[in-house]
């Protein structure tokens, strides 16, 4: 298009034109150019000001041939709607370049579009790839938040700016209790799913919408059931910690099924509190004679170095020793959707307690985590300097906000005094 448009000058000011091709001139009234007076006699303001009238022309020829492009056009659509003032008939022209034929782009293209460009509804499925991208999750949490926010969320509530307070606790309900093609949710699940949207219109409000954040967990889901079937049901969903017997005879059946990897993951896990995919996505430089560096937990407070405990430094000093490929837990398959390290592991602990009669979903790797808190807590271990270790948030704000940490010595010291007898 750059070569139709030029400047010419009359009555010492200047003037911007472009042929109208000939294939879309019946759609102008059969007009063959678009003329503009730029109201200045300076040349170079002139080529400034002539781009946003250029554009608008192609903008406009592009639409009479039916090639608006929903990705490519939305925010030059949004540039139009501001120069032209944000007025009623600024919405108007851009609706005019967006609606001009049935067939140019489906309904609900058309109305994302205008909606994009005019800023007045904000649909919530346009940003969900880029707040994906910047929120960092791992693999199996990104799916996870991509497929709710898209198939669920953004289906049921298109545009941040209709959503009601009212209308989240029905779809809450509706979710918990497996209404309306949804299957039925634990209270916890619906929880961790509105975090997911809690932060998507988070970053949608900073950038794209004035439609205040209204995701309050509590206001939403309402007051948790008090009665004591469901305390009951919810206890069962917690993990237990693994005794100290318990331990060995998960470590021993590892030994004597012939996965002694699996064995030394599981006595890193009781002197750690280290969560598998931590340990097993662990690298040498992470690994020193006297710690272990935590550097991605998932949250901030399990970032975090792990004095080792003496009762595991040969064992953490031979997998230095013997790694081939820069990992603590070397040559383990990363050959999965998620590229993760640990899925193997986890699956053979999995296949594991359940040789052993542990119950399914209470116990879990994740359980020595517990374990060690119970240690901890057995040998008189203040609970703060428990936190710090196994990389939980400190429960105070003195402590957990203000402090920059306990002393190297000193956590060393706690370390020292939990202990595993058989």
């Amino acid at each position: 298009m750059k070569k139709y448009s030029h400047l010419y000058q009359q009555y010492n000011t200047w003037f911007v034109e472009i042929k109208i091709p000939a294939d879309v001139r019946n759609h102008f009234g059969g007009k063959t150019r678009f003329t503009k007076s730029l109201h200045t006699d300076d040349k170079e303001y002139a080529e400034l000001l002539k781009l946003k009238y250029v554009q608008d022309w192609k903008l406009q020829i592009r639409a009479a041939r039916g090639q608006i492009d929903p990705q490519e056009d939305a925010q030059k659509l949004r540039q139009m709607y501001l120069q032209r003032g944000q007025t009623e008939q600024a919405a108007k022209d851009v609706a005019g370049l967006i609606f001009t034929s049935e067939e140019q782009l489906a309904e609900d293209q058309r109305v994302k579009l205008y909606a994009a460009a005019t800023g007045l509804r904000t649909s919530t499925s346009a940003h969900i790839d880029e707040f994906i991208a910047q929120k960092k999750y791992s693999p199996s949490v990104e799916t996870e938040a991509r497929r709710f926010l898209t198939r669920v969320f953004a289906l049921r509530f298109p545009y941040f700016e209709d959503i009601q307070k009212k209308d989240l606790r029905l779809w809450a309900t509706d979710m918990e209790l497996g209404r309306k093609g949804y299957a039925a949710n634990k209270r916890a699940t619906v929880g961790k799913k509105l975090s997911f949207v809690r932060a998507y219109w988070a970053y949608c409000e900073d950038r794209y919408t004035d439609a205040p954040n209204i995701i309050d967990h509590e206001k939403i889901m309402g007051e948790p059931n008090k009665t004591k079937a469901a305390i009951g049901e919810s206890s069962n969903t917690t993990y237990v910690a693994f005794t100290p017997e318990e331990c060995f005879r998960l470590y021993d059946a590892a030994v004597a099924d012939g996965y002694p990897y699996l064995a030394d993951i599981i006595m890193l896990g009781m002197h750690t509190g280290c969560r598998i995919g931590e340990l097993c996505h662990m690298t040498l430089d992470r690994v020193t004679d006297e710690w272990l560096q935590v550097a991605d937990a998932k949250t901030d407070s399990g970032n975090r170095e792990i004095p080792i405990h003496r009762d595991i430094q040969q064992l953490v000093e031979r997998l230095r020793q013997t790694s081939t490929d820069g990992y603590l837990l070397s040559n383990l398959s990363a050959d999965n959707v998620y590229n993760d390290r640990s899925r193997g592991m986890s699956q053979k602990f999995g296949r594991l307690k359940k040789k052993l009669g542990f119950r399914k979903k209470r116990h879990a790797f994740h359980s020595f985590r517990a374990t060690l808190a119970n240690r901890f807590e057995n040998a008189g271990v203040k609970e703060n300097l428990a936190a710090r270790i196994i990389g939980h948030k400190v429960p105070t704000i003195t402590y957990g906000t203000y402090s920059d940490g306990i002393d190297w010595e000193l956590a060393v010291q706690t370390m020292a005094r939990i202990e595993y007898k058989r």
